[in-house]
């Protein structure tokens, strides 16, 4: 008996309001965290990467979640206000 281990999805379970950067709205509106609702700057959340639980490198996305350097190229989830 083997134990099926379920594959990881670059998508966070909760669906998520997507905009693409080339948005005229989304290049004058600041990107906050979804948690705290705050910018990454005076966000005070544990960051953690919501694909693998990493803390290296992490960095806030478009999507207003957190993602270490890998996941985030993997998913190809552009960082926010940069």
């Amino acid at each position: 008996m083997g134990i099926t281990i379920p594959a990881i999805s670059c998508r966070p379970h909760a669906p998520q309001v997507q905009f693409p950067p080339e948005a005229p709205m989304a290049a004058r509106q600041q990107i906050l965290c979804a948690q705290c609702d705050k910018a990454e700057d005076y966000c005070t959340c544990e960051k953690y990467c919501c694909i693998c639980k990493g803390m290296e490198g992490v960095r806030l996305a478009m999507d207003g979640l957190y993602y270490c350097p890998d996941c985030r190229e993997a998913c190809d989830v552009p960082l926010a206000n940069d």
